[in-house]
């Protein structure tokens, strides 16, 4: 539910980000961020969820028709120096304003869904900072809901100086989702699997106040399918740092039969199964290591076969109960 207690039912794989108050800046009240081109797509109708997220291929769709839905795509730049590690902007402070200086609602994602305001934006200062022609601009997707009819507005990113934004007459439709799941981009990382199992029950914790629980998750329609595996990074995944690797739970899904896919249940932590566990790696003198990650599906009773994916795309054959098939 939104601050203001209401929810769109829709989303994009579009993330509404937020930008800067900076930790450490240099000079007080300057801001380190600087607006670069500004790309405005209107759209009147999108997807519910992200492919990642669909209901086993079923697609669900909002249309507006006395609005817009404004996908805002922005190249900024960020000024690094010995004192600026670190940049911070509430999400408040990201607006698309009207002629009166008001703001039209500002979108982010939550869970899956469009929900209102937009999230706070992390940046951190790449290793390379100081050789200005490598540091590429970020780039980041903002989300407005505007009036039809409106054709011009002021945006706004913290204390950087506004853009003045052109918004389009031409109305786009979004893309259907992919018949096939697209190929990892420039492979980022080497999926390898090494087990698979099929148990009744794991561990969980549940927590209330201070006190910590012991739970036990099962599948009540089947079973659950445990895979271990193992992920290499070939290159860095992170926009802020290219020596960075980040990796979730929901990195991984299960597709089987005719078009069912789900994201794993959870995740091995510790002694017990987490919901999302996520983490981040670094080259160690240049080179890549893997890390191992035990994951959990609920699977129906007796499925035969089934297809890991990385990043929506198959990455490994499994016979659930019987030898893993890479």
């Amino acid at each position: 539910m939104g601050r203001n207690g209401w929810r769109l039912p829709v989303a994009l794989s579009v993330v509404a980000f937020a930008l800067i108050s900076a930790a450490g800046a240099g000079e007080k009240g300057a801001s380190p961020l600087r607006i670069g081109k500004v790309t405005v797509t209107a759209f009147a109708e999108s997807l519910n969820k992200p492919l990642e997220r669909a209901w086993c291929g079923a697609v669900e769709r909002l249309t507006l028709k006395d609005k817009l839905l404004l996908s805002v795509d922005v190249e900024l730049t960020v000024e690094w120096s010995e004192k600026l590690s670190r940049a911070r902007v509430d999400g408040k402070d990201v607006q698309l304003l009207n002629d009166k200086g008001q703001p039209y609602p500002g979108l982010r994602r939550s869970f899956g869904r469009l929900d209102d305001g937009s999230p706070s934006f992390y940046a951190y200062r790449p290793s390379n900072w100081k050789d200005k022609a490598k540091v590429k601009p970020k780039k980041y997707a903002a989300m407005f809901l505007v009036p039809r009819g409106v054709t011009s507005a002021k945006l706004q990113i913290g204390k950087a100086p506004p853009a003045n934004v052109t918004i389009p007459q031409r109305v786009e439709t979004p893309q259907p989702p992919p018949a096939a799941a697209p190929a990892l981009p420039a492979r980022c990382a080497a999926v390898q699997l090494l087990d698979a199992a099929v148990v009744d029950e794991v561990n969980g914790r549940a927590r209330i106040g201070r006190e910590e629980l012991k739970t036990t998750i099962t599948n009540p329609q089947g079973k659950l399918l445990k895979i271990k595996l193992k992920v290499t990074p070939i290159r860095g995944n992170n926009d802020d740092n290219p020596e960075r690797f980040s990796y979730s739970t929901n990195d991984f899904g299960l597709s089987y039969g005719d078009g069912a896919f789900v994201l794993a249940a959870g995740s091995q932590f510790r002694d017990y199964v987490s919901a999302y566990v996520s983490g981040s790696l670094r080259p160690s003198r240049g080179k890549w290591k893997g890390e191992e990650m035990t994951l959990y599906f609920a699977i129906p009773a007796g499925l035969k076969a089934a297809r890991l994916t990385y990043l929506m795309t198959a990455v490994a054959n499994i016979s659930p109960g019987g030898p893993a098939v890479k």
